[in-house]
């Protein structure tokens, strides 16, 4: 199970499970967080990517825009807009706490890190299960530019600036 344990110092609590979003106490044998309803069991799902190179004619990027975004061009979630404005670390991934949070099981709670810095914007898989997908190519860590897209689980998004 992917459950936290913390060990405290009154007897009754020692052991205790804990959800490792909303740190509720759960029962050893429950598969749901009965809080805040995350899923205490499973695992990252494996799957194969579909081929982006059709979609890339798909996604319109605008000259003038100024921020940095990741924007969903998958159906469910199309156009879906996470800003990346500061120069910083942003997390990618299936756990709640990431900067980016991607609520499917084929995402690696951890997955991947955004880089932004007055050079540029970087990515890198954090060891992910299916791996970090830049324009059709399986990658460790790449530099990123406009209309790049980043398939990570079932969800492709594209890097671009924005107002």
């Amino acid at each position: 199970m992917n459950k936290n344990t913390k060990n405290t110092n009154d007897k009754n609590d020692a052991n205790q499970t804990f959800c490792p979003v909303c740190q509720k106490p759960v029962n050893d044998d429950a598969t749901i967080c009965g809080t805040c309803g995350f899923s205490l069991l499973g695992a990252t799902q494996s799957f194969n990517p579909i081929s982006m190179d059709t979609k890339l004619n798909d996604c319109s990027v605008e000259t003038g825009k100024t921020k940095p975004a990741l924007v969903i061009v998958n159906e469910q979630y199309k156009n879906e807009t996470f800003l990346l404005n500061e120069q910083k670390a942003y997390t990618i991934g299936r756990d709640p706490n990431c900067d980016i949070f991607l609520s499917d099981r084929t995402v690696s709670r951890h997955h991947a890190t955004i880089y932004i810095s007055k050079a540029g914007a970087q990515i890198k898989d954090e060891d992910s299960m299916n791996g970090t997908w830049l324009n059709s190519h399986l990658i460790d860590t790449s530099a990123l530019n406009p209309k790049d897209l980043i398939a990570i689980g079932t969800f492709t998004m594209q890097y671009r600036y924005v107002d």
